[in-house]
């Protein structure tokens, strides 16, 4: 029997802390200064690139300018701590965005629980509509 209505994974993406869903994950965009900061244990450093098309390029440096060494040495492991309660996070580059994003696989069955706030749904793709619907599982 279906529950309620379509699956809304941009809202469970956002209520989650990410800052929205693309195909088949939720993301959530890095701030490259908080990375540096994080990493770094300082609060006055941004990254600077020292080539525009390369994402690894980044380097950590003050707002003076001065670099503190090399760049961001463990983005993993930023998104573990900003995701601390989700073991399947990770992150991705992304240069044609020129961007840095964690990212987490979406679990269908995960949104349906969590959008009804009922437990043992299953989500089933509707081939006409190409959308998610809410159901429980048949009894055997």
């Amino acid at each position: 029997m279906k529950v309620g209505k379509g699956l809304d994974i941009a809202e469970y993406c956002i209520s989650s802390g990410f800052n929205g869903k693309s195909n088949e994950t939720c993301y959530f965009t890095i701030r490259e200064e908080e990375v540096c900061n994080w990493q770094h244990k300082r609060e006055d450093l941004i990254l600077k690139y020292t080539d525009s098309k390369d994402l690894e390029s980044g380097i950590c440096v003050d707002k003076k300018g001065k670099s503190i060494g090399k760049g961001i040495k463990d983005m993993q492991g930023f998104c573990q701590y900003k995701f601390e309660d989700n073991p399947s996070i990770r992150y991705r580059k992304n240069n044609e965005a020129k961007e840095w994003r964690c990212e987490m696989g979406i679990d269908k069955n995960v949104v349906c629980i969590w959008q009804n706030r009922e437990p043992g749904l299953i989500a089933v793709k509707d081939k006409d509509a190409d959308t998610w619907q809410c159901y429980h599982p048949r009894k055997q």
